[in-house]
Formats: C-alpha cells, structure tokens, sequence
C-alpha cells in the first residue's frame, strides 16, 4: 500500500511539474512546447480541465477550430460551470458561426450567477442569433390589440408578503387565470428594472404577452402575484391599456418581522433578484454597511415611494390599494377586490377556508413579535418607513409588552453538566430556529450562552426574548465589536460557561432531538475521547437537500500522531467543530491564539492530538449551507478574516494558507512529542498542504510574488495598497511591512523551497529592509 501511494504520490508531482512548465512556455510564447506538456499532463489526468482548456486555447491559435472545440467541450463536460473554458468556447464558437448552440449551456451559468453580466450579454447575443431569420410567426397587428385592450390584473408588493394568500382566494373565481411567478421568470430581469437598465416593453412582450393570449383565447382574465413584476408596472401601465393594478401592503412592522424570520439578504435564496442600489452608484456603499433590519426597512420604503410615484400618474379606475392586514380580517376588503377586478365566483365559505389554511403559515412560533422589541429596534422601522406608512393607513406607535417568565433569571447555584455557547457575529434573525432546536432537546441539564459582536441590533433582540423565555438562556452582550469580533467570541463563550461539557452552536444549523443526549453519553464510555459528533444531513439555503455531510475523519487511534494525521487528510467539512468537547480542551488550545486563517480546521487538528475524536453514526446534525461559494480568493479571504479576526486584514501582504500551513507546524513544534516525530509530521503537514491546497497556496504566493516585484510591500486583500512611492514620507513603516512579508514569504518558502521566483522576491524583500535600516540610520 504504501509503495502504491508513493508511486501515486510521483505521479501528482509529476503532472504538476508538467503543468507549471506548460504554463512558463505559454507565457514565453513557445505554444509547441507548451502543448507537449499539457498533453503529457491529460495522458496521466484525463480530467484536467485547466490542461483542456489551455490545450483548447493553443490548437485554436494553430486554426484547428473543431479541435478547440472538442478539448473546451471535453473540459465543460467534466465542470460544466467552469467560466474560462465557457468563455473561450464562446470565443470559437463566434468565429465559426456556431455560437446558438451552447444556448443551455449559457442559460445554466447565468441562472447560476445572474450578476455575471458579461455571460448575460453573450446570452442576449445567442437569443437574437436564435431570431434573427427564423420563421417564428409574430402577433399579428388585429391579437396583438385584443391583448392591448385585455382585462388583466397585475399584484404590485414588495414580496410575497401576502401574495399566495391572495392568489389562492383570486383563483376561487372560474374567470381567473392567475399565475404566481411562472415561466418564463422574469426574476433577473426584475433587478435591472429597478434602476431601468433592461428594456421592460421587450421583456413584457416576450415573456408575458404569449401568457396573456393563452388566457385571453381561453376566456379568462390573465392575474399574476409575481414580486418580481412591480418594476415593470409603468410599462404594463403603457402597454396593456385595460390592465389594472392590485397593490399588496404590509405594515412595516410585520413585514421586517418576516423579512428577518427569512434572512432577507443574509443568504436567502432569493437575494441576488432582490432590490439594491446600483453598485457604480454613489450610496451603494452606504447601502452595503446598513445592518439587516435597516436593508429590509430601506426595501419596504423605496418600493412603496415608488408604487406611489407611479399611482400619481395613473388614473384612479386603474388601481385599488388593498392592506394585507384587512384581508385578514375577513370579507368586505375581498368582495371590493371581486368587484373592482369585475370578477365573479365570490364565495364566503370557501375564502374563509383559504384565509384559515393561509394564515397558518404566519404562524413564526416564539419569534419575537414587534411589541417585544426595544424602543431602538422599532425605532429603525418607524425612521425609515414611518411618514409613508401613515400615508398607506398604518400608525407606528405601540405600547411594548414584556412576557415575564417565572423561572426568570432564577439560576441559582446548578451547574449544568453541558454549556452551548453562541458567538454571533451576524445572522441573528435565524438564531430563534436554532434555539428552538436545542431549548427541544431530550437532553434538558444545559446552558446556552449568547454573546454577539455588537453590531446587528436583532440578534440582541432574540437573545433577549429567549432569555426572558428559557431560564437556561444566558445573554452577555457587548458594545465592543473590536473585543467580541470573529475568533475571540468564539473563546469568549467557552470562558463564560461553566459546564465540564461545551459545545459552540451556529445561528443557522439545527440539532434533531437527541443530538446532545447521544454525544453526552458517548463521551462518558472512555476518558480517552475529548470530542463526540454525529453524522449530518446538509442542505442549501434551509431548502434544497443536498444530501449527507462529507465530515467523517478516522481520528479515534491511540496514537496522537496518527489521529493527528488523519484530521489534516481527511478533515473536509468542519461539522466537528458543533460536536460535545471536554471543557478543559479547549480552555488550553492555543490555536484561537494564532493569526490562521481558519482557526476551525487548525483547532481540530490540536484537538486529536490531545484525545479520540468519535463520530456517531445517527444523523442528528443539519447543516445548512449559506455561504457564497461563488466569489474570488480575493472575497473569499476579505470576508472571512474580516469576519473572524478583522485586525490581520490590516496587516498587508498576508499568505493565508501558507500561514495555516505553519501554524500546524508550529502546534507540532509546541507539543511534548520526541524531536522525530516532530520532524515526521513536520514533514507530513508541508507534503498535505502541498497536495490538497495546491491551487490556493499558488494563488496567494504569485500574488505577493507580482506585488513584490512591483515595490509594493503592502496590499491588503480587500485592495488597499501603498505603492513605492511610501518611502519618501513613511520610511519606518515601509520598514514595518517589509518585515511582515520576509515572514510570510519565509514561511511559504519552507513549503516551495525549490520556488525560485519565491525565493527571489524574499532576497528582494531582505535587500529592501536593509536599505531602509540604513538610511534610517544615516538620517
């Protein structure tokens, strides 16, 4: 076995070398050369679809076009979401007059991203490829006015807030066709509308007229409730004389309060088609720094002003402005929808069936309600939304009303045996769920810390409420996001409980039932096992099942080592980290004391080597997956150092991975092993990293490589940099930075020691603070 894995291990090394060679000939402009390596590169790998793609970009140069075609194919079959082979093929394709027919291929893409806006114009360049000179009959001059003039109704609001409720009562009547967003969508178009970047008449007339003449041949009247349509109002206004305008409110309260039980824009599906300003537009930043509720605020107050504004210029007949609230309370609201729509089939019984069925879906369990919120929470509402809800009927002013709770703050001198500590750094809004999950437990002798990083004022809002609700519920706040920020909320949590058992518990994953039973009597069976966790069930965005977790890591040896060995190998998804611990472990890590990159997958790895970690084989965890996995390393490292350790941001030039890389070592170097197995696993953890973060380590060392060779010494990941020009007004801290990245590119050249422009931009870096410790000196 270990032979086979020697020989594998001579083959990676070898297709690498070969790829990295390729890759210095393409640059050189020796493409024959190049295309030897890449070839020699597919012989051991078949599937790799850099090489394809590289391979497809050369034999295009060369005037083979169906060779291109086939090596770019070839690499979207494997990864039909990789963009530069997608891009390229493009680029054949257009020469060749074949560009129609990768049509899904683009459409794939886009629904994936719909922010790529160079993949949208390719898309549009293919439609009208796909129109021009086809047969496809238009509307004729006669149907096309019978649409004009149809009776049709469209539902403006400013989400589904209400919507389906009004769809299932409008449907009650036989004469209505009405749609609740149908195909085609219209969601992506939806975002350009707002700031009029799309052509709303040639949308209405592709993706709905066709609708409406089904509806009208039919004898119905066309209805839809789709959110996504009310930007596009001024043009169904002008185009569809006859059509008339339902418009759907919500009171603010009410409506933040379902927008935050969804996470509207802290990772709900629907996100990316939701209004925002502009991103070239001045207040876009503004925007983008607005906490959660002030978004959701800002999102209820500019689509009603803009509802409004265009109500102003239509006349009164067209439009009827319906309050959700009212059709709660029951029939008369709805017999005036019935008859302004001049629709018929009003039945009492039967809506009152549906407003019964409907509402139940309001029900939010124990999420805190509007009266429950502190005078600065509905502040924020009233602020923003307040002098136009006064104008749609609504008065903000309420009485709050605190629900006390006997068993309140009455601890008394019970230690529980198990403490769950909760470090918010923000999604608070789903923390009511994740509460819910634990608070239901068969496993009852705990305690739940909440500690938030100050600065999203609903988590403090939950916290309070649960705290009020559950006598286990402890919540520590803070004004200080600089001290509670990302790592050290996560230790601060565990330095609040008091448990001999901790767990950490995430706003957004949930625990079945017997989750903390299960891992709390495993733990009891050996002294040896310092962490228990369960298998998992994985989903997307709380809806889409993606299926089990990829999280199992074979670390129950006796040797340290090997459970050592294991974790760096084999540690995929990072669900141990919600498992049962022993207390004492993690009160004596060192690795929440390190600058890493991620202190999660560092802090396992020092977990193994001081006890078993077991995994049971229930599945009893639920991760939920909500991260943006779509951005560049660049976002990838800005907002997750940001998030958990925002003052390493600001140190520069950083190597991420490489850092992750020492860290190990440097656990390794700390410990009581013999000094051979600390240089066996020295040894192992550069040969790991070297094999399984390959891509990332090379990313981040040509990107210092590049700003070095350039005189900068300090680039920050989010983009901020000083040029060379620093020396003439800041030579000590030029002195400062240079320091910092001889450390990083030291430690980078411990895992590419054969580098040589790695090792050349270190002696680049030397050279500099020499020079600057001399002219220090000298003045």
């Amino acid at each position: 076995m270990e032979m086979m894995n020697a020989v594998k291990d001579e083959d990676l090394v070898r297709t690498k070398n070969l790829f990295e060679r390729g890759d210095e000939f393409f640059g050189k402009g020796r493409y024959e050369d190049a295309k030897q390596c890449f070839l020699s590169v597919i012989e051991t790998e078949p599937c790799n679809i850099e090489a394809l793609n590289n391979l497809g970009v050369i034999v295009y140069q060369e005037g083979n076009n169906k060779t291109a075609t086939d090596y770019l194919l070839k690499a979207l079959s494997i990864d039909p979401y990789y963009r530069e082979a997608a891009l390229n093929l493009v680029h054949v394709l257009r020469t060749t007059n074949q560009l129609a027919a990768i049509a899904p291929l683009l459409k794939k893409l886009v629904q994936r991203n719909p922010q790529d806006e160079e993949m949208k114009k390719i898309l549009d360049e293919v439609d009208l490829l796909s129109h021009r000179g086809s047969h496809r009959p238009s509307l004729a001059p006669n149907v096309s006015d019978e649409i004009r003039r149809a009776e049709a109704f469209f539902v403006l609001s400013t989400g589904c807030c209400g919507t389906h409720t009004l769809s299932k009562i409008l449907i009650s009547s036989k004469r209505v066709k009405i749609h609740f967003c149908p195909t085609p969508a219209i969601e992506g178009e939806s975002v350009l509308a707002w700031s009029d970047n799309v052509n709303k008449s040639d949308v209405l007339r592709q993706k709905r007229f066709p609708l409406i003449a089904a509806a009208l041949k039919d004898g119905f009247v066309y209805g839809e409730t789709t959110p996504a349509l009310t930007p596009f109002a001024d043009a169904i206004a002008q185009e569809l004389t006859h059509s008339k305008f339902l418009v759907l409110v919500r009171h603010p309260y009410q409506f933040v309060r379902s927008a935050l039980k969804q996470n509207f824009y802290q990772s709900h599906t629907e996100d990316p088609i939701r209004m925002q300003p502009p991103k070239i537009s001045e207040f876009y930043l503004t925007w983008k720094s607005f906490s959660q509720i002030e978004k959701i605020c800002w999102l209820w107050a500019e689509t009603y002003n803009w509802i409004l504004k265009f109500l102003s210029q239509l006349n009164n007949d067209r439009y009827l402005i319906v309050r959700f609230e009212d059709i709660q309370s029951g029939s008369s609201k709805i017999q005036e929808i019935f008859e302004f729509l001049n629709i018929d089939g009003y039945c009492e019984k039967e809506i009152a069936q549906i407003l019964e069925m409907r509402l139940n879906s309001q029900n939010y369990g124990r999420f805190p309600t509007p009266e429950m919120w502190s005078p600065a929470t509905r502040n924020i509402v009233n602020n923003t939304c307040g002098s136009l809800a006064k104008q749609l009927g609504y008065n903000l002013e309420m009485t709050p009303v605190t629900i006390l709770n006997p068993a309140d703050h009455l601890y008394g001198r019970h230690i529980p045996m198990v403490s769950i500590g909760f470090p918010l750094y923000s999604g608070g809004t789903m923390l009511a769920d994740s509460l819910e999950s634990i608070l239901s437990q068969d496993f009852e002798d705990f305690e739940v810390i909440i500690s938030d990083h100050g600065n999203d004022p609903f988590v403090q809002e939950i916290a309070i409420h649960y705290e009020k609700l559950d006598h286990r519920v402890k919540y520590f706040p803070t004004d200080d996001h600089s001290n509670c920020a990302g790592i050290q909320n996560f230790f601060r949590v565990a330095e609040l409980s008091s448990a001999p058992f901790f767990m950490w518990g995430s706003y957004d994953d949930r625990m079945e039932k017997s989750y903390i039973r299960k891992c709390f009597e495993k733990i009891h069976e050996d002294d040896s096992i310092v962490l228990v966790y369960s298998k998992s069930k994985v989903y997307q965005n709380h809806s889409k099942y993606l299926g089990v977790g990829n999280d199992t890591v074979k670390a129950d040896q006796d040797d340290p080592c090997e459970r050592f060995l294991h974790v760096i190998w084999e540690l995929k998804m990072c669900n141990a980290m919600y498992g049962l611990f022993r207390r004492e472990v993690i009160r004596k890590a060192r690795s929440f004391r390190k600058d890493a990159y991620a202190h999660d997958t560092l802090f396992l790895a020092e977990v193994a080597l001081t006890g078993k970690i077991i995994q049971i084989d229930d599945f009893l965890f639920i991760r939920n997956l909500t991260r943006n996995y779509e951005r560049s390393f660049d976002e990838h490292y800005t907002d997750l150092i940001r998030s958990m350790d925002p003052p390493w941001l600001e140190e520069g030039i950083t190597l991420p991975f490489c850092r992750l890389m020492y860290s190990h070592c440097e656990l390794i170097n700390y410990s009581s092993l013999s000094l051979d197995k600390k240089e066996q696993l020295t040894r192992e953890i550069i040969r790991c990293f070297r094999m399984r973060w390959e891509k990332q380590l090379r990313y981040e060392i040509n990107r210092a490589i590049q700003l070095i060779n350039v005189g900068c010494f300090y680039c920050t990941w989010d983009g901020r940099h000083y040029g060379p020009d620093i020396n003439d007004h800041a030579k000590h801290l030029e002195h400062f930075y240079v320091t910092n990245v001889i450390k990083a590119l030291g430690e980078a050249l411990l895992i590419y020691p054969e580098w040589e422009e790695l090792r050349t931009a270190y002696n680049k870096c030397h050279r500099t603070a020499k020079e600057l410790s001399s002219n220090t000196i000298n003045n």
